[in-house]
């Protein structure tokens, strides 16, 4: 019997944080050096969400707060249009950590991310 969440479920949890966290902010979650890391990963996941056509289609219905129609668009930097070294930027603040919260969120939202970017390639 396999335990594991399946992508569904894993892409509906991903994006009720990017819900939380528009209801803790006001805003949606911004790319930038100055932001938190958990703000740039939610970022990084609600563009990958609002790109993948699957991923959008089954967060739909849950998306009161009008997310993926922009309402909550920012001006920052969308990660379609960054750079490499931008990229890179975004995992700056993790480097040296040596909080275990901090390493274990970011290598579960890594996972998420790597799901989504396989998903956009099958």
């Amino acid at each position: 019997m396999n335990c594991a969440p399946s992508w569904e479920e894993r892409i509906n949890a991903g994006f009720g944080e990017n819900q939380r966290f528009v209801e803790e902010h006001g805003r949606a979650p911004q790319h930038g050096e100055d932001n938190d890391i958990f703000e740039r990963l939610y970022a990084v996941r609600l563009d990958r969400i609002r790109t993948l056509e699957e991923c959008r289609a089954l967060v739909l219905p849950l998306d009161h707060q009008s997310l993926l129609s922009g309402v909550y668009t920012n001006d920052a930097e969308s990660i379609e249009t960054m750079d490499d070294d931008a990229l890179l930027a975004e995992g700056r603040c993790c480097r040296g950590t040596r909080d275990y919260r901090v390493t274990t969120y970011v290598l579960w939202a890594a996972w998420n991310y790597l799901v989504l970017f396989m998903m956009a390639q099958w």
